[in-house]
């Protein structure tokens, strides 16, 4: 006799699932990053890509959000394979949320050509990646 509740609940639960926020992401305004570059001036971290974006802040989450902020599409950090750091920044925990563990770290005193520096580096693959530095506590250092 309450068989016609079933179709008019289970009517309701998809009306009600339709509204909800989606997680897709537009393709189009996706902006993969294949290199990364990071250094210090002035007591600001500053984020630079190959994509030509970058932004500054006090901490590498804040410098990533202003680089976020100021991109004309959604930086997709997910594809970065190369993070080059300047000798005086430490790895820290941060680095674990914003970059894969498969990104790779290279040390450099000087600021690479970012455009050209990932076909270089993929023939001379760094060994150093997050992961290694994550599983041997090396959290606040940097190793080569």
């Amino acid at each position: 006799m309450r068989k016609w509740l079933y179709p008019a609940a289970l009517l309701a639960a998809i009306g009600i699932l339709s509204r909800l926020p989606h997680p897709a992401k537009d393709i189009t305004r996706l902006k993969p990053v294949r290199a990364v570059y990071l250094y210090g001036e002035a007591e600001l971290l500053t984020i630079e890509t190959d994509t030509g974006d970058s932004g500054s802040g006090p901490t590498v989450s804040d410098a990533y959000g202003d680089m976020k902020a100021k991109a004309d599409g959604e930086i997709f950090l997910d594809t970065a394979e190369f993070l080059i750091l300047s000798p005086e920044i430490p790895v820290t925990a941060e680095f674990y949320k914003i970059f894969r563990p498969t990104c790779k770290l290279v040390i450099s005193d000087t600021p690479p050509d970012l455009e050209t520096v990932s076909d270089y580096l993929a023939i001379h693959t760094p060994k150093t990646t997050l992961a290694q530095i994550r599983a041997f506590g090396y959290q606040e250092q940097v190793i080569n």
